[in-house]
């Protein structure tokens, strides 16, 4: 029951990160994605960023999508520091 616990929280990991990767594409503009408009502004219209701004936004869109994945393979891995920042602090196995 442990193994398909953890691979399922492995599963939602990688998943979730690559979600993270629309978001880039959207915002840097280098596909459409149903549902996710590209815009230039955040915060419900209140801070314009422009057309360069957006792109930056949407470059760091690409760091959570690396730290989702890197957790989610220290999670499968037994890496310790992935208990409390995917998890919570007793859900790895220590070595």
């Amino acid at each position: 029951m442990a193994k398909i616990a953890l691979a399922f929280v492995v599963f939602v990991l990688v998943v979730h990160g690559l979600i993270h990767l629309m978001g880039t594409a959207v915002y840097m503009r280098l596909a459409e994605v149903k549902g996710l408009t590209y815009k230039t502004t955040l915060l419900s219209g209140h801070w314009e960023l422009g057309e360069g701004g957006m792109r930056v936004f949407g470059a760091l869109w690409v760091l959570p999508s690396i730290g989702f994945v890197a957790a989610a393979l220290a999670l499968l891995t037994g890496r310790g520091w992935c208990g409390p920042s995917c998890c919570g602090p007793r859900s790895c196995r220590s070595r």
